[in-house]
């Protein structure tokens, strides 16, 4: 394979039957951190794979998508979206729904004028969590949103009791695997910092 080319952010389905990961390919004309990404999906096979396909979707040509994340019941995948080959991290990026077997996507209401990234599924795929920077300048905080059955979103709001110090800022959420805690990873300009909350979506 190309070792220019990065496969990174696999994540298997809930029904263990497909993993979905993202393939990156650079664009050094655009700039350092220039790339066009798409997601794509294989089948597990018991491990031992089968053809790569891209998902439907969310593999534009010059749109980068990245950060792709399965609902828990199989239905949805939520991912990241950005014109062009910005950098994912620095750009204002938008987060999309599109049906788990592909499909149209559809940008999120929750989504606002700045960084909008990283998501996570509740247990019962009814909430998403996820990185914003609204409201702050290049610092993020974790906000919530409510999904219904159609894939559609509501307007999101910040979990409470997260607040932090100025230049301190979000990173990847995770659930814990019982889904009875939240844990935060938050960076600041020096270090990554963890810390574990009992915030969670209600069931």
């Amino acid at each position: 394979s190309d070792p220019l080319i990065i496969e990174e952010y696999p994540e298997i389905s809930p029904d263990e039957k497909y993993v979905m990961y993202e393939i990156q390919i650079p664009h050094p004309e655009y700039g350092e951190y220039a790339y066009d990404s798409d997601i794509y999906m294989v089948p597990f096979n018991n491990g031992l794979g089968g053809e790569a396909k891209k998902l439907e979707g969310a593999s534009e040509e010059g749109v980068r998508e990245y950060f792709a994340r399965f609902s828990r019941d199989g239905k949805w995948v939520v991912f990241n979206r950005i014109e062009g080959y910005g950098d994912v991290f620095l750009e204002n990026t938008d987060l999309y729904i599109v049906p788990a077997q592909g499909g149209t996507p559809r940008k999120l209401a929750s989504n606002s004028d700045e960084m909008d990234s990283a998501v996570i599924w509740s247990s019962n795929s009814r909430w998403i969590t996820f990185v914003s920077r609204r409201y702050y300048i290049n610092e993020s905080r974790l906000f919530i949103s409510e999904i219904d059955e159609n894939g559609n979103a509501y307007p999101a709001i910040k979990l409470p009791n997260t607040e932090q110090e100025t230049g301190v800022g979000f990173q990847h959420p995770y659930y814990t695997n019982d889904k009875r805690a939240l844990v935060k990873i938050l960076k600041n300009f020096e270090k990554f910092i963890t810390e574990l909350s009992d915030l969670c979506p209600p069931e």
